[in-house]
């Protein structure tokens, strides 16, 4: 082989052993870190079992027990998207109006409840006639099979 030869393959040699040198510290370190993990999840669990549902509630109790304050009321925030303002109508001619309102509106509900039942009366005579006259045809039907029975011949 030649020198040029074999200092290819000493390069070749060389790279591959620092290659297999990085994955060594790679596997060392990512080995490292899940046995790291594991001994974090090893204390996370004895810690749970240290959690006591009754002391839970205990602490729970402890830390609100102080008194109750209901909190201020609430204020208007106008919204950056619609053409809000804080001001509500609420005189009382704007009262009166809106119950004048409700007043019409029950009364032409009244009126059409009334409407709403005469046609269904209506309607209920209709349906009753039509059955009368189905009745009628199914009865004209029978007499027309008797008839027809007696006429046949012997």
């Amino acid at each position: 082989m030649t020198d040029r030869g074999q200092s290819l393959q000493d390069l070749n040699e060389t790279r591959v052993a620092k290659l297999n040198s990085l994955w060594t510290l790679s596997s060392n370190i990512e080995t490292a870190c899940h046995q790291n993990s594991i001994g974090y999840l090893n204390a996370q669990v004895s810690e749970i079992a240290r959690n006591l549902p009754v002391l839970d509630s205990g602490m729970f109790l402890k830390h609100n027990i102080a008194g109750w304050t209901e909190p201020a009321d609430f204020c208007f925030e106008p919204s950056p998207i619609w053409h809000d303002n804080p001001d509500m109508v609420v005189d009382e001619s704007a009262q009166v109006y809106l119950r004048n309102m409700l007043q019409k509106s029950r009364k032409g509900m009244e009126g059409l409840k009334a409407e709403v039942d005469k046609r269904s009366k209506e309607i209920e005579q209709l349906s009753g006639g039509w059955n009368a006259i189905k009745l009628d045809e199914s009865q004209a039907q029978k007499e027309v099979d008797i008839v027809r029975v007696c006429l046949q011949p012997a």
